[in-house]
């Protein structure tokens, strides 16, 4: 996972963008502007990293999941057809053992397939999917979860969510 970070403002460390490369346990930032150059921040999480912790899950849960809080720390996944399975909270992105799933909650997801971009993306009325179609059948719970940045990467921010009548 690279995450970099824009300094600024005034005074000493203007403009400096600090990246920090995570590969495994082991983090390591280096210093790349100290000029008045403002740049973009970059943050992504690929399926090699869980960005907001790892999470008790059970063997159907998969990578491109998306996945609600079944209980204390455990997750499974979302299902728009049942109340009692929402609200997701975010995007299964690795799974190291059939019981453990990283999760990303708020970020780009990259390693994903099968993406339009530029679509915003629900949580599907099949468990775990998400689809660019909002449920419309009745008491379907209609969540947003995020947005195709290509075929490949979802930022995902997941959003409020209602219940159709």
């Amino acid at each position: 996972m690279t995450i970099r970070r824009i300094g600024g403002g005034g005074g000493a460390g203007k403009g400096m963008i600090d990246t920090v490369d995570i590969t495994t346990d082991a983090v390591t930032a280096t210093k790349v502007d100290e000029t008045d150059t403002y740049q973009m921040a970059d943050l992504r999480m690929t399926t090699n990293s869980p960005s907001h912790g790892t999470h008790t899950c059970t063997a159907t849960e998969a990578v491109g999941n998306a996945i609600y809080v079944s209980a204390a720390d455990t997750v499974a996944q979302a299902d728009a057809t049942n109340e009692i399975k929402m609200p997701a909270i975010g995007i299964v992105v690795n799974k190291p053992s059939s019981i453990t799933c990283y999760v990303v909650t708020h970020g780009l997801v990259s390693g994903l397939s099968g993406l339009t971009a530029g679509s915003r993306y629900f949580v599907s009325e099949t468990a775990g999917a998400i689809t660019t179609t909002a449920p419309t059948t009745s008491g379907s719970v209609v969540q947003e979860i995020g947005v195709a940045l290509s075929t490949t990467e979802l930022i995902v921010e997941p959003k409020a969510y209602i219940v159709n009548a």
